[in-house]
């Protein structure tokens, strides 16, 4: 089989079980490579089409690792870890040792976004001890927390802006990871 015929055959089959075009294109970029690189090494294209298999077969195991589920944008960090961690086992050793600095940025990312995530409930607390504060003098529950004369309403605006401000870093660091994680399927593929 040649090329052009093995691949529109594969595109065929990979919008008929439903897979998205983002994924189509970057799944036939990688098939593309396949060619380049086997007439690189003197292999002729039906040489090549053998080795990769039946378009028929490819297009059902895309669609069976959950391809045509969403968007690769749109996939939430829990499927894309998966999808990492199922290159590295499959890429054994070599890609376990390639992917480890990739691995350890992530885990710096997290840490931030778990530290960072916690001015919003610090911020609730803030809130809680000055409405607590104004209505009835003292912060039940924590009887030896003595806020100063008539600072309760700035204690409540602080705590707001930690509320809000904790919330926007929480999501623009979730991005973060999102987009890092992305990145990190492309890289070490």
């Amino acid at each position: 089989m040649k090329k052009s015929e093995y691949m529109s055959r594969l595109e065929g089959n990979l919008k008929g079980v439903g897979i998205l075009e983002p994924e189509i294109s970057d799944i036939l970029s990688i098939y593309e490579e396949h060619f380049i690189g086997g007439k690189e090494e003197g292999k002729t294209e039906e040489e090549i089409a053998v080795r990769l298999g039946d378009p028929d077969q490819v297009a059902a195991e895309y669609c069976s690792d959950d391809f045509r589920e969403e968007s690769t944008l749109k996939e939430g960090v829990f499927v894309r870890i998966k999808k990492i961690s199922g290159i590295i086992a499959a890429g054994g050793v070599r890609k376990f040792f390639l992917s480890f600095p990739f691995v350890l940025i992530f885990i710096l990312i997290l840490s931030l976004w778990l530290a960072l995530s916690f001015f919003v409930p610090l911020g609730a607390f803030g809130v809680y001890a000055g409405i607590a504060n104004i209505i009835m003098g003292t912060v039940p529950g924590f009887p030896l927390l003595q806020l100063a004369v008539h600072s309760e309403w700035f204690i409540i605006f602080l705590s707001i802006s930690f509320i809000s401000g904790g919330g926007l870093i929480s999501i623009g660091i979730y991005s973060l990871i999102r987009a890092y994680l992305g990145f990190m399927i492309k890289q070490i593929q």
